[in-house]
């Protein structure tokens, strides 16, 4: 099972106000190039991200010459990687992260650059298995923020929720739970209890819930994380999509089918309409409804999203994806006594 519950959908990759996060804004003016990144930023939060890739590529070529512009190609390139990464081409995001990661260290960018690069770093390893290098990631992180003389409270969330994640991942729940409880009191009380990053923390908090079998724990954090999100971002955003199926799994394992079976139908149908028929989330949610119909002795249209599950995880494999993932799904499954 794929059902993905580690990956965040919820956090901004780059703040677009001069001097914000430690951007640079070198020449910056209304209607120039950071009005542009703003224009870019929003495209990627809102999931327009062919929009959002157009913009950069432009930004990118502007940029990328000999003179001081140059000093803008560590965060354009960051922004380029989440878009590849809200895409599923975790490949090519892989390696614009990289790219900015040298270029913010060679340039000597200001740390906020660097916290968010490695945040999203961070990560695409735990969203892709690959959790010996998100532990080296987590512990470049932590040195880059010794060294910051300011970090944003959001960044430092987005960091927590990201760690919470592989510390699921790893079966540390009693660290993440420590972990994610003391994170989300932290920045319900810095940036209110509705922001997406206090989202981001929770939906690692239910996951951690989930994974050991306190279903209705985890029915609590999925619950108000749908309602933040449906309200922040809207009902056809995948943000909101992905919270709808962490909330059918949770609603599955609780003995709610039927609701679970609506909501992962939703989910598919808005990652599908957003994000294409191809995207490895249209799988997850396909393959949460699979498990729903199982349970409601509908073997034949659960076989059905199956088969189209597992085409469109091959040819994501084929095309783009790095190894397979760990999902929540998967370890409550093993966990639960049920």
């Amino acid at each position: 099972m794929h059902s993905n519950l580690v990956t965040i959908w919820l956090w901004t990759a780059v703040a677009c106000s001069a001097g914000q996060d430690g951007l640079p804004a070198s020449g910056a003016s209304p209607g120039t190039w950071l009005e542009r990144l703003r224009l870019a930023t929003d495209a990627t939060d809102a999931a327009h991200y062919e929009a959002a890739r157009s913009i950069l590529l432009e930004l990118i070529k502007d940029a990328d010459g000999p003179g001081p512009e140059r000093e803008r190609l560590p965060v354009l390139w960051n922004q380029m990687a989440m878009v590849d990464y809200g895409t599923g081409r975790y490949l090519d995001a892989e390696r614009w992260f990289e790219r900015a990661l040298a270029a913010a260290r060679k340039m000597n960018s200001p740390s906020g650059v660097t916290l968010q690069v490695l945040n999203g770093m961070l990560l695409l390893c735990i969203d892709t298995g690959r959790f010996d290098k998100a532990e080296a990631v987590a512990a470049r992180f932590e040195s880059a923020l010794r060294e910051a003389t300011a970090v944003d409270p959001r960044a430092l969330a987005h960091y927590r929720a990201d760690l919470g994640a592989l510390y699921i991942s790893q079966r540390r729940h009693l660290e993440a739970g420590q972990l994610l409880a003391a994170a989300i009191e932290e920045a319900e009380r810095q940036l209110g209890p509705e922001h997406l990053a206090v989202t981001g923390l929770l939906q690692q908090y239910g996951v951690n819930a989930l994974v050991q079998a306190k279903w209705t724990d985890a029915i609590a954090c999925f619950e108000r994380t749908l309602k933040t999100t449906r309200h922040l971002l809207g009902p056809e955003h995948p943000g909101t999509a992905r919270q709808m199926n962490n909330l059918a799994i949770a609603y599955r394992h609780a003995g709610r089918v039927t609701e679970a079976e609506a909501l992962a139908r939703q989910a598919a149908a808005v990652f599908e309409n957003r994000l294409g028929p191809d995207h490895p989330y249209v799988a997850d949610a396909l393959q949460e409804q699979a498990a729903t119909l199982r349970k409601l002795k509908r073997a034949g249209e659960a076989r059905a999203l199956e088969r189209r599950a597992q085409l469109i995880r091959r040819k994501c494999d084929r095309d783009n994806l790095l190894g397979g993932t760990v999902g929540a799904g998967e370890l409550a499954l093993r966990n639960s006594h049920h």
